[in-house]
């Protein structure tokens, strides 16, 4: 009976510690995976090519169908509804945005993900550089000739890439 209930404790602790908790998907990560192998390579590019907004969605320029209906009937391969929908609001979020970070970010900094993933964190005070502490807010108001409009532009984008 002991050998059976050390067995049973020692599974019991290799299960928790290995337990991770669900995350929402990368919405740039399943881009990558389950759109660019047949799509432009970047999510970005894609919007700007293939997507037109209609009556509030997101629809095919070729098919004429509403993007997350044509995800629900398999197109991309996606795995789960939250997969489909992480996709939908993601396209949404590029259509919607504009391409300030394209035109005038991008000629001295890398990808806007990889650039607030890597060097940015979301506080209590909002937007910060990960290792200088400044409050990127202020910092964009004076930084990369970057209008009143579209520093605040910026802004919200970096931040939402920040929470991935």
């Amino acid at each position: 009976m002991f050998r059976f209930s050390g067995l049973l404790a020692s599974l019991l602790i290799t299960m928790v510690a290995n337990f991770q908790p669900a995350t929402a998907a990368d919405p740039h990560a399943l881009y990558e995976k389950r759109c660019a192998r047949c799509h432009a390579s970047h999510g970005g590019m894609f919007v700007r090519q293939s997507l037109i907004k209609k009556d509030g969605n997101l629809i095919g320029v070729e098919t004429r169908t509403e993007i997350g209906d044509l995800m629900r009937h398999g197109h991309g391969h996606l795995k789960s509804s939250e997969d489909i929908e992480t996709m939908v609001r993601h396209l949404s979020a590029i259509f919607n945005g504009s391409a300030v970070f394209q035109t005038k970010c991008l000629i001295c900094h890398e990808r806007a993900v990889t650039l607030a993933r890597n060097r940015l964190i979301n506080t209590q005070n909002g937007l910060r550089g990960r290792y200088t502490g400044r409050d990127m807010e202020l910092f964009l108001n004076s930084h990369g000739r970057l209008e009143d409009d579209e520093a605040g532009i910026v802004l919200e984008m970096l931040a939402r890439q920040v929470g991935g």
